[in-house]
């Protein structure tokens, strides 16, 4: 049973569900009209391997990938779901090109789905005004239009994992203990799409029971409920991987090659060593074996951070931050590899300004949000952003692994529009640590994005269009 002397009720007024409803139809044109004006749109990355493995998938065959020579390499959630709409699975042949045009308006649901569930988070954290204005922030995201036709695994984790954060404060709140099975079941699906679903669920798990209300026991047990929930989802690919490698492999093996990419320093280790970079891929490539390929990784990551010891944490701590944090978007990296052909260096002049305004202005309202919040919303916010911060500042960082922590921010800065006024009652302590972070972000963060942002401007791609 759900006591509702606790927190907020589950029915919003009819306005929050007409004006979510209102967003979500713009948000579905805005993404189906950019889909359209962009095709044809190549394949960059990792989209060839989602987009191989969903094909085969859809097809009956066995989740392994013959062009990166893998079997596990990556989660198996993101090829799976689009597997599900792979039209004339019966010819046994399928244009990865063709299958590709099907699953981006797949991906473009997943965009829709992606703004509703902002402004539902947004509600339930807070009020049904600030989750319509973190929905609408949602909807003119230039980053989240371009991930919802974007086959990367993004845009799907980050659905499922908002369902689970909603589940999550629910239940906490409103002592429904029941409601942490459909949180792990969703938290597990989420690792199965990206693996940093996992420490998420713990976090989530964490903060259940410590912040929720109820006696000790009832708290712990059901944060225990919701993590085995989460272990029970991902089990079964697990058995599947002991019974393939005899190898413990939770969910891919691709962990450790980002971890030996990320740990590539160089003498200037501000920046990625690209040359350092490239010499790796093309040996771990060459490696045929997937476990093989695994240990390689590993024991070079090992050795490199032995290398740079001392002071290696610290080096990380401000080069991954910088990148991690940056107002750089994974829609440049698709620009400057040419997936939506040849666009005019006005539209991309028009994106990135679009894209700094946007980032830059939610980023500095969420900051001064998240500070004027109460503790039960700051500590939701700051669990999620130490595991992901963590995990990439020790691991590789790049733009496209702050996707998880974006829809959050842009609840914590609609919140601090709505409420400006509660917002300047910050304590003295709260407005220098505010202003502190404030002058890291905009003079060390966004600075790490300048001479590709310049390069954009001027000649409309990257410095190093092709950088790993």
């Amino acid at each position: 049973m759900c006591d509702g002397r606790y927190g907020l009720a589950m029915s919003p007024p009819r306005r929050f569900w007409f004006g979510l409803l209102s967003l979500a139809l713009l948000a579905g044109f805005l993404r189906g009209w950019v889909l359209w004006s962009a095709e044809p749109i190549a394949l960059v990355g990792d989209e060839t391997y989602y987009t191989e493995m969903a094909v085969r998938l859809g097809l009956g065959q066995e989740h392994c990938s013959k062009v990166r020579q893998s079997c596990a390499g990556w989660p198996p959630g993101q090829p799976y779901v689009l597997s599900w709409f792979l039209t004339d699975p019966t010819s046994g042949k399928v244009s990865l090109q063709e299958a590709a045009k099907t699953f981006r308006l797949v991906e473009s649901g997943w965009g829709t789905l992606l703004v509703m569930l902002v402004g539902i988070l947004g509600c339930t954290l807070f009020d049904h005004r600030t989750g319509l204005l973190a929905a609408a922030f949602a909807t003119v995201s230039p980053t989240f239009i371009s991930f919802s036709h974007a086959l990367w695994a993004e845009t799907t984790f980050a659905c499922l994992l908002l369902g689970a954060w909603i589940l999550v404060v629910q239940g906490s709140r409103r002592r429904c203990w029941w409601l942490a099975i459909p949180a792990g079941l969703l938290f597990g699906a989420s690792a199965l799409t990206r693996e940093i679903g996992l420490p998420l669920a713990g976090a989530a798990a964490l903060w259940w029971a410590i912040r929720s209300s109820g006696p000790r026991l009832e708290r712990w047990c059901t944060a225990g409920v919701l993590l085995a929930c989460t272990v029970l989802t991902i089990a079964p690919w697990t058995i599947r991987n002991w019974q393939r490698f005899h190898r413990l492999v939770p969910i891919s093996t691709a962990g450790w090659m980002g971890m030996r990419e990320g740990n590539t320093l160089g003498d200037d280790w501000r920046t990625p060593d690209v040359a350092a970079l490239r010499a790796f891929r093309q040996r771990h490539l060459a490696i045929k074996d997937e476990l093989q390929r695994m240990d390689q990784a590993r024991a070079e990551a090992l050795e490199l951070i032995e290398q740079e010891q001392p002071w290696w944490i610290v080096k990380k701590v401000l080069r991954n931050s910088a990148l991690l944090f940056s107002p750089d978007s994974f829609l440049f990296k698709r620009v400057s590899r040419g997936a939506y052909g040849e666009l005019s260096l006005t539209t991309i002049r028009a994106l990135l300004i679009a894209t700094l305004i946007w980032y830059l202005g939610v980023g500095l309202l969420g900051l001064r949000g998240a500070a004027a919040a109460a503790p039960d919303h700051r500590y939701f916010l700051l669990l999620a952003f130490l595991v992901v911060t963590g995990l990439h500042i020790v691991a590789q960082a790049t733009s496209r692994y702050r996707f998880p922590l974006m829809p959050l921010v842009t609840i914590f800065a609609a919140w601090g529009v709505i409420h400006w006024r509660s917002s300047e009652r910050l304590s003295c302590g709260a407005r220098w640590g505010t202003a502190i972070l404030a002058g890291v972000f905009l003079l060390w963060c966004a600075p790490a994005f300048f001479d590709d942002a310049v390069s954009l401007w001027n000649v409309g791609t990257y410095v190093d269009p092709q950088r790993p």
